[in-house]
This record gives structure tokens, sequence and C-alpha cells, in this order.
């Protein structure tokens, strides 16, 4: 096990009152320690949102005033222990690897990935306080920490693309894959955390680690680049709908995702009036923007009328959410029914999701960023959807093969790494590029189950045919 002393966060030593000669700056560190650790403990346990600094204090034994000279509030303090943790949780890491070196097996992009894996594996045993810190209550202290979430993924990325990294004559990596590993190994990890079986994870390690190297082939990677080529080539994605029964300017324009909302705004119904509404507002100003008096205005509803069918704003949001999720799997699951053969299936499916959300950049948007600031019961609805894509690819493990078929954990790594590539793309560059990502979606569901070079194929295939 890694030397990592969670248990003890917030047991420091304290510094001794009085006149002890200390300088003021160590004197400073030691309360941020304390205070951080206390951060840590409290926000791991009873959850960002519940965690009160009268909480925080009482832990680490400080007083108020020393509290607000060290942070500006509750959230500063958070992003202070996120930092510690995660710069705790790199030199384990780095230790880590160091001990992999000197064993002489840094050599193989195998043993590499497998040192880092294990590493990261290991911190969440050891420090189960602070790995729900940074990959779950960080989703909860808003944009400082979903920033700083960003920020270790990319770091995450940059670390992975270096233990791939091998001579010119080994196999390629298509260039997306990168993004959909840690997508997919963190979906498992924050999923385990969230449900308390983190004691799944070693056995873990070794099928992840195949379906890591399941994407490199010799031939694939040009296979896939020359698809996404063919798909920035092909028709561009349409445009996204939106009703027009407003002046420029005017408050009140929806979205259309359903077929009765072609009615004029006033003749529809105002419980979707208000839902479109909240979706408009979140995907447009952020679910911090979101309140009662914003949503009536725009849905053109008394506060009466709305607090008849939602008593919140996070209600409300709930509420667009799930309307959108229901409108978008309907549609994913016409294109993936109307295919007999499942790889086609798999590549329909796949291809009707980024154009219907490509229409719709409100749903993408709050599907993908605004869900995240709404509490967990969203993310619960989020984790539900996924399990859809891993029910999708089911059939893959009754495909016929010359190796055994993939471990079952696989199908959830995959949801879970494509929705990550989604939200890279929608945070980065826009919901309205998300066919752009059409040949790599459905090379990263198949490979895994058909081998690189067929799930390279499939990729090929037109857009068009998959809806």
């Amino acid at each position: 096990m890694l030397d990592h002393p969670a248990e003890n966060r917030s047991q420091y030593a304290r510094i001794p009152g009085g006149q002890h000669g200390l300088a003021p700056e160590l004197v400073s560190a030691d309360q941020r320690a304390r205070l951080n650790a206390a951060m840590v403990q409290v926000a791991a346990e009873t959850g960002y949102v519940a965690a009160t600094v009268e909480d925080v204090l009482g832990r680490a034994g400080v007083s108020r005033r020393t509290f607000y000279d060290n942070y500006k509030n509750k959230q500063d303090c958070f992003i202070s222990a996120f930092d510690a943790v995660l710069l705790d949780w790199t030199s384990q890491g780095a230790l880590a690897y160091q001990t992999a070196a000197s064993n002489g097996t840094e050599g193989t992009v195998r043993a590499r990935l497998r040192a880092g894996l294990l590493a990261l594996f290991e911190l969440v045993l050891s420090d189960q306080l602070g790995a729900r810190v940074l990959f779950i209550e960080t989703l909860n202290c808003g944009s400082p920490g979903l920033q700083r979430l960003e920020q270790a993924v990319d770091d995450l990325e940059r670390i992975l693309e270096r233990a791939f990294a091998a001579p010119d004559s080994s196999p390629e990596l298509p260039r997306e894959m990168i993004t959909v590993i840690v997508g997919g190994v963190l979906e498992i990890v924050t999923s385990r955390l969230r449900h308390s079986r983190t004691d799944e994870l070693a056995e873990l390690a070794e099928p992840l680690l195949e379906w890591m190297l399941s994407y490199r082939s010799s031939d694939a990677a040009a296979l896939v680049a020359r698809a996404r080529e063919d798909v920035a080539g092909s028709a561009p994605a349409p445009a996204a709908k939106r009703t027009g029964e407003r002046g420029e300017g005017e408050p009140g324009s929806l979205p259309l995702w359903r077929d009765e909302s072609v009615r004029p705004v006033a003749v529809r119904e105002p419980r979707d009036r208000i839902i479109e509404a909240a979706a408009q507002i979140a995907s447009d100003r952020g679910y911090g923007a979101l309140s009662l008096n914003e949503i009536a205005r725009a849905a053109r509803v008394s506060h009466h009328t709305l607090r008849k069918y939602f008593a919140s704003k996070n209600e409300a949001f709930m509420a667009a959410y799930e309307a959108g999720s229901r409108a978008t799997i309907a549609y994913c699951l016409k294109a993936y029914s109307a295919e007999t053969d499942w790889r086609a299936a798999v590549h329909a499916g796949l291809a009707a999701e980024l154009r219907f959300l490509a229409m719709h950049p409100e749903l993408a948007r709050i599907g993908f960023l605004e869900v995240y600031a709404a509490g967990s019961q969203l993310l619960e609805l989020r984790e539900t959807e996924l399990q859809l894509v891993t029910a999708a690819l089911e059939p893959g493990y009754r495909q016929k093969r010359r190796s055994a078929p993939p471990h079952p954990i696989v199908s959830e790594a995959i949801a879970g790494g494509i929705y990550q590539l989604m939200r890279e793309l929608v945070l980065h560059h826009g919901p309205e590029q998300l066919l752009s990502l059409s040949a790599d979606v459905t090379y990263a569901a198949l490979a895994p189950f058909t081998g690189a070079k067929a799930a390279a194929s499939v990729a090929r295939q037109p857009v068009s045919s998959a809806e």
C-alpha cells in the first residue's frame, strides 16, 4: 500500500499557544494545513453543500478569525484543500512510477499503464476522503471546482500520452482515445466511490488495462483519422432548431423538443413552457443564473402558476434535464433499432445522439456541463443514462471472436469514456460540433469487441447511413 496518512489528516501536532517564537509564516502554514485537512474530512463526510465553516473550525481547532485571515469563504478553503490533496496524490503517483522504473519495467507501454493504474487505485483505497473530494465533492463546488477538476483531467491525459509513448514501430493510438480512456477510468472510480464499492478496484486493474490496449493498432489510427476527415468534409450538422414566436430581443424563445412545440408559445401547456425556459436559461447563462423569477419571465407565466408545478429552480431544472434525456434516448433508440447488424446499430445510435444534441445545443450544455451544479439526484440520473449505453453494447459480448470476450467492466468504461469525449468537445468547441466525433465514438465503442481494424472500418461508414 502507498504510504498515505489519510486517516490522520486533521491530527497534525498543533503549534503551542503563547510565546512560541515561531515565524508568522510558519504559524500561518500550520493553520492552513489544519483547515485544509478539516475541510477534506467535513466535505467528504457530509458533502460540500452541507459543510459549514463552523464544522471546519471544530475539526481544525482554530478560531473564526483565523479562518477568515486565511480564506475568503468556504469555497476558497475547499479549493485550497483540493489543491493540497492533488499535490499529495501527484507526489505519491510519481513515487509509484519511480519504483516501477527502478525495477526496469518502465520500458513497455503495458508496464507503464499498469503502474499508473495501480497507483491511482491504491490512492483511492488508501485515501477515500481525499478521493471523494477530488472526484465527487469538487463537482458541487461551482465553477472554481469544475475548473480545478478540468485541470486535473488535462494533467491525467498528458500523463497517459507519455505512458503510451513508444518507438515508431509500435501500434498507434487514435488521438481521441486518450480522452476516452481517462474518462472511462474516472467513471469507474467515481461510481465506486459514490456507491461504496471501492474494494472492487483492485480486481478491475487488469481488465481495464486490456481495454486501454485494445485501441492500439498499426492501421486503425490512420483509418479513424480518415473517417474523421470524411465526416468533416460531409454536410454540416443541422442548425439548432429554435422557435420563432417572438421578435429579436424578446424573452421566451424556446427549443423544439417535441412535435407539439411548433404551436405558438402562448398555446403550449404552462408546464412545458416552464421546463423549456429553465433549460434555455441554464444553457445560456449557467445553472447559477436560474431563479424562479427568471423562469417565470421567460416562460410567460405568473409566479402562482409556476409554483403549481415546481417548488424550486432545482425541480424545474431536473424536469428539463429529464425531458431532454427522454427525447434524446428516443431519437437514439429509433436509429439503433432500425439496423439489423449490431455494429451498424451502435454506429447509428451514437451518430443519432450526436446529431440530436447538435440540433439542440441547450440539451447538450445542461447534460454535459450544468448537470454537475444541480446536485446528487441528477448525477444519479446521469449514471442511469450511461447504463443505457452499456445495455446497447451488451450484444458485443456475444459476438464471434477468436479470443475471449472482454470483461463486463469494459462497457461501463466505454460509456464513461464516450461521455467525457463529448463533454470536452461541448466545453471547448460548442455542442454544434458534436457530429465531428462520429468516427471516434464508434471506434471507442466497438474496438474492444470487434478489434481495432474492424471498428475503424465501421467508423468510416457515412454518418447518414447511421440514421
